[in-house]
């Protein structure tokens, strides 16, 4: 497999922002899938092989956008393949794999954030402030096409078949560019994100525009308020009932 780091395009220089300017962040995602650690598998079917073998190829298409004024950004998926041209237990896995659900909106004066979900028949609004990222500065850096980007890394619990493990998250920020916000819900680092890897899943920036006329954003009101625990109860108990 190629490398899951690839060329990003050139970027503005955002030094400092004014009260007028926004833009436009435009992200995409690498999987590192090891083909040969599927093929070994003896417990999976061919079918899935083949659809977990594939699934770089459906992520690659994934695309996302964070968009953002000086006081408030949204992300969200902007692109992926029409399901008539990819295999769909494919791009299913895929999803399920990236685990990115819905709209994220940052609130970037108080540092917090909304998450808004359509889940099983309701519209639900994670509610999460800053200080939960719980984020580590480091005087690591690295130079991210001709911008110097420097490292945080911050703990995430997750429920698996295997139960609860932790992962570490690693974000590369750039101090220069001042947006608190970035991907997947990751925000709150003195800088725009350029980078987040996660469980072998690298999100990366691939453009950056600027635009005077401010993006308008409004922060959705209308949801079940939760928060990120409270979602994922909610989440288990859902499943746990369909399931019986």
């Amino acid at each position: 497999m190629k490398s899951i780091l690839v060329p990003i395009l050139v970027l503005f220089s955002f030094v400092s922002f004014s009260q007028d300017i926004g833009g436009y962040a435009i992200y995409k995602k690498k999987i590192n899938v090891s083909k040969e650690n599927i093929e070994s598998n003896k417990n999976i079917s061919y079918q899935l092989k083949q659809s977990l073998k594939s699934i770089d190829k459906v992520v690659d298409e994934f695309e996302y956008e964070l968009v953002f004024n000086t006081k408030i950004a949204r992300y969200s998926k902007t692109r992926e393949l029409s399901i008539d041209n990819a295999d769909q237990l494919s791009q299913k896995l895929a999803n399920s794999i990236i685990g990115v659900h819905g709209e994220y909106y940052y609130d970037m004066v108080n540092l917090s954030s909304v998450n808004e979900v359509s889940d099983y028949g309701e519209t639900i609004l994670v509610l999460k402030s800053s200080k939960e990222n719980k984020w580590v500065l480091t005087k690591e850096s690295k130079t991210i096409n001709d911008d110097l980007c420097y490292k945080a890394t911050t703990k995430k619990t997750v429920n698996t078949r295997d139960g609860e493990i932790t992962r570490e998250i690693i974000a590369w920020y750039n101090p220069k560019i001042t947006i608190p916000a970035g991907p997947d819900g990751y925000f709150g680092l003195p800088g725009l994100i350029f980078q987040v890897e996660e469980n072998n899943i690298i999100t990366y920036l691939i453009e950056l525009k600027k635009q005077e006329k401010v993006p308008k954003i409004n922060i959705p009101m209308k949801g079940k308020k939760m928060t990120e625990e409270e979602y994922n109860a909610y989440v288990n108990k859902v499943i746990s009932n369909l399931r019986g």
